[in-house]
């Protein structure tokens, strides 16, 4: 995960996280997370910073919902 930063492109016009990289057969690539995805909730809680997505799945409990950005589609992942 990594913060959008000043230069990247979508930066000023997204808020959230872009993932970086996803570790092969890890449950987040086995339920479809994927390297450019933008992660902007996780359980209906907003994320804008790599601190605030991590601060989220410390509260979350077994099941997880990210909202996510990926090109133009929004898509909802459950992650158990």
């Amino acid at each position: 995960m990594a913060d959008i930063a000043p230069g990247m492109p979508m930066h000023g016009d997204v808020e959230g996280v872009i993932v970086v990289s996803v570790e092969a057969k890890s449950a987040a690539a086995l339920n479809g997370l994927r390297a450019g995805d933008i992660i902007y909730g996780v359980n209906r809680r907003r994320v804008r910073s790599v601190n605030e997505f991590l601060a989220a799945l410390r509260g979350a409990d077994s099941t997880l919902r990210i909202s996510l950005l990926r090109g133009e589609y929004r898509i909802t992942l459950v992650i158990r």
